[in-house]
């Protein structure tokens, strides 16, 4: 088994995943539940929900252009203050209720986790 097909098997509910979308962009994902065949998870920042298929670690494509499918590159575990940062981030994001405009507005931590945790996803690659 390679280290991807490993790293791929081992993903459970709860964990944060970092995934590419081709060249456009990347997306951090809060996994939701995990089958024998699929990983659910949502992007914490765009909302999208998404099903990665668990053997290739690829998603369809969910975007409104033509573009590469959601490849998830890293399942590394952040630090425990990032990673709680982003969970708290998620959590606020997913009421159902509508932000206020300055509930809507980043925290200094989220203004750091969020396009820092790139570095420690980067640093362990599948």
């Amino acid at each position: 088994m390679t280290k991807r097909e490993a790293a791929l098997q081992s993903v459970v509910a709860g964990e944060l995943i970092f995934a590419e979308v081709g060249s456009v962009g990347t997306a951090i994902c809060l996994v939701l539940e995990v089958t024998e065949t699929s990983i659910y998870a949502r992007d914490i920042c765009r909302r999208d929900h998404l099903v990665f298929d668990k053997a290739t670690g690829v998603a369809p494509d969910r975007w409104p252009v033509d573009c590469s499918n959601y490849r998830i590159v890293s399942t590394a575990r952040l630090p425990d203050e990032m990673r709680e940062t982003l969970l708290v981030y998620d959590r606020r994001r997913s009421r159902p209720e509508p932000l206020s405009a300055e509930e809507f507005k980043l925290t200094g931590p989220e203004r750091h986790a969020i396009p820092n945790c790139s570095d420690v996803f980067n640093m362990d690659r599948i």
